[in-house]
């Protein structure tokens, strides 16, 4: 009976390790994957393997799960500074503990991370245009390029007849190409991670191709017949979309006061009025929770996005600190709802749900904990989204500001929304230097056409 019982664990125990490895197969394809949605799902299976891997004490796949939840969280721009600092101290000799082999696609993931150092550029590059002349693909951008903007490298597999030459260009792009020439396979251009633009040309045969710089443009020789016409970018605006905008605080509720007593309501509502405007001139159909200085609780304003059948929902405020870290404190932040919080996002998200949810302190993390926000995937690419397009578009006339990354928090004014919902931070008005940006008209400007620019660029990507 005994050795019965002993046969029945080891059979378990393999059975389990097989499933393990077929997870962590699977975490690894989602990671290989352009698509957000995949690169997520291989975000949540790293994490999940790596707790069963610390409750079983394996200390290898603790290690490459680690690498995994690192390399996926700086795809989706999430904050996974806890994770890095403790891969950062995991021993160097882990491997020799055990017989696992360590993952190859974070082998791969390295060697990939190795050549694209390489590649460094100070602010961000847009994609102009993309046409055909005579056989050539001609591919504009806003700025020079430098040799060291591009990465070009060919991946050949004769027996299946696969042929694809890849080109990865510092750049970002705003608007939907698509590219076609009836003698090449595939021709597919993306955002393979947020400052690079991939495009793969694939053929069933060897294909002739050279390519040369020239200022501002790339230009590719094919070696196939002319195209007539050159290609009409597909339009980016959705006239068929509605957005609800979300100036936070109001009324009563003043939010942060910042240098020379600059209040949080009335920036944040000046922001948002210019943005409202901007997308209403491009076509969208704008709500706004308030548009005067009026106090809404914070469960009414995703009741009003869910009442208009919103398609997004963003919440826009201003950041704070204490007088005594003033000086340290700026940058841009934006935060989708989770619960998987950094002790950042917990600070902050205190402070935006502390007039409202006053009275419900002790309810309020369990609720919380419940919500079970379909729209969290969705909700984590708009945040990039807007995040990326902000900081393109006010680099180009402010080089110093800062990036304070995307991240999940439990802010109680994105619960409930049934659409996918971010909070914007768009800066401290706490600092003496970016309090004085936040009031200034210009600034104001640019920063609601970086907003805009986003939601083009997201709606683009995900009609």
């Amino acid at each position: 009976m005994l050795r019965l019982l002993i046969l029945l664990f080891l059979q378990g125990t393999f059975v389990l390790t097989l499933a393990n490895d077929h997870l962590l197969e699977l975490a690894h394809k989602n990671l290989k994957s352009n698509s957000k949605v995949d690169q997520f799902k291989a975000y949540n299976s790293y994490k999940k393997l790596y707790l069963k891997a610390l409750a079983d004490g394996n200390s290898v796949v603790c290690y490459n799960c680690l690498k995994g939840i690192v390399s996926s969280g700086e795809k989706l721009h999430i904050d996974i500074d806890r994770y890095r600092k403790k891969l950062s101290s995991y021993p160097l000799n882990v491997k020799k503990k055990t017989k696992t082999k360590p993952l190859t696609i974070l082998k791969k993931d390295r060697k990939i991370k190795k050549q694209k150092s390489q590649i460094k550029i100070k602010g961000q590059r847009r994609l102009e245009k993309i046409q055909w002349n005579d056989g050539t693909l001609i591919i504009a951008f806003d700025t020079s390029l430098k040799s060291k903007d591009i990465n070009y490298f060919t991946i050949l597999d004769k027996k299946q007849k696969r042929y694809r030459y890849v080109f990865e260009m510092r750049a970002v792009q705003t608007n939907e190409h698509t590219i076609k020439h009836k003698e090449i396979k595939r021709i597919s251009l993306g955002q393979y991670k947020p400052d690079i633009l991939r495009l793969v040309i694939e053929g069933s045969k060897p294909i002739a191709l050279r390519f040369k710089r020239d200022h501002k443009l790339l230009m590719i020789d094919l070696g196939v017949k002319s195209v007539r016409a050159p290609l009409a970018n597909k339009p980016i605006y959705r006239k068929n979309k509605t957005i609800v905008l979300d100036p936070g605080h109001g009324g009563k509720d003043g939010g942060a006061v910042g240098y020379k007593r600059y209040l949080e309501k009335k920036v944040v509502l000046q922001i948002s009025n210019r943005f409202a405007k901007i997308l209403r001139k491009d076509g969208y159909k704008v709500y706004m929770t308030r548009s005067s200085d009026k106090f809404i609780k914070l469960r009414e304003r995703t009741k009003f996005a869910n009442k208009k059948n919103a398609d997004l929902f963003i919440s826009i405020h201003a950041n704070a600190v204490p007088k005594k870290n003033v000086k340290k404190a700026t940058g841009i932040e934006t935060y989708f709802l989770s619960t998987d919080r950094s002790a950042r996002a917990v600070r902050i998200a205190a402070k935006e749900n502390a007039v409202d949810m006053k009275n419900f302190k002790s309810g309020q993390t369990g609720y919380l904990e419940g919500m079970n926000n379909r729209k969290t995937i969705a909700s984590n690419k708009l945040a990039i989204d807007i995040q990326q397009g902000v900081l393109s578009t006010l680099r180009k006339h402010y080089k110093d500001v800062k990036d304070g990354g995307v991240r999940g928090g439990p802010f109680w004014v994105l619960v409930g929304a049934q659409m996918p919902a971010v909070l914007v931070e768009v800066g401290f008005i706490s600092h003496p230097k970016e309090s004085l940006r936040l009031v200034n008209k210009r600034y104001q400007q640019h920063f609601a056409e970086g907003l805009a620019e986003s939601i083009n660029r997201y709606f683009a990507k995900n009609p």
